[in-house]
């Protein structure tokens, strides 16, 4: 962990991400924060146990993610599920129509 941060600080990255507040997300990352530790708040947003990297792409963030992937984060793929929600989220009418037909439940 960088000096001077705690594991609360970390945590609030993941809950800026988790509820698209990029704004914030982008001043920790431009502040140090740690990029690798995935999400461990159990709630109803289905992130548990991505990375901050996931978490901004599948909030629809992707210049978060790209930026925490430009930091030394870490840049996991999404699994097919993953990548509708993202293009969803991201507002990709065409990627989420491409890829929603292989990943329909």
């Amino acid at each position: 962990m960088p000096p001077g941060w705690t594991p609360k600080d970390i945590q609030y990255l993941t809950f800026f991400l988790r509820w698209r507040f990029a704004e914030r997300a982008r001043l920790l990352i431009g502040h140090g924060v740690v990029l690798d530790t995935p999400d461990t708040n159990c709630d109803s947003t289905c992130t548990v146990g991505y990375t901050p990297y996931q978490m901004a792409l599948m909030r629809g963030l992707p210049q978060i993610a790209e930026r925490i992937k430009a930091r030394g984060g870490r840049a996991d793929p999404l699994g097919g599920l993953e990548q509708v929600r993202a293009a969803c989220m991201a507002g990709d009418r065409d990627a989420a129509q491409a890829l929603a037909p292989e990943h329909r439940g």
